[in-house]
């Protein structure tokens, strides 16, 4: 990655990414510089380090078998199911699950 990073950190500037995004200073949509290359830094070593991406395992594996379970029910009663549906659903379950974690153990003594 470190010998693409120009090419992944520039993109288009979106309209929406002003609104939604911080005003365009979001890791996914500033322009390739010092502030990217500190908000890199800081998803790498805090947010997807080995020991961070294993903390939240339990996580991951309880939200995995509710889907599986939602799966097999609507098997079971031979109603359609809409795969982009369900795992669009578990990516926001994963992420909110996740951020209440780390605002729990933020707000701990």
């Amino acid at each position: 990655m470190k010998t693409n990073d120009t090419i992944f950190s520039n993109k288009p500037k979106l309209a929406i990414s002003d609104r939604l995004l911080y005003e365009g200073k979001d890791v996914s949509t500033v322009p390739y510089g010092e502030h990217w290359r500190r908000m890199r830094s800081i998803c790498v070593l805090q947010l997807l380090s080995n020991k961070r991406v294993q903390s939240f395992r339990g996580v991951r594996e309880e939200e995995l078998g509710l889907l599986v379970d939602n799966v097999k029910q609507s098997c079971l009663l031979s109603l359609p199911v809409n795969l982009s549906e369900l795992f669009a659903s578990l990516t926001t379950d994963v992420i909110c699950d996740m951020i209440l974690v780390i605002y729990e153990n933020l707000s701990l003594p």
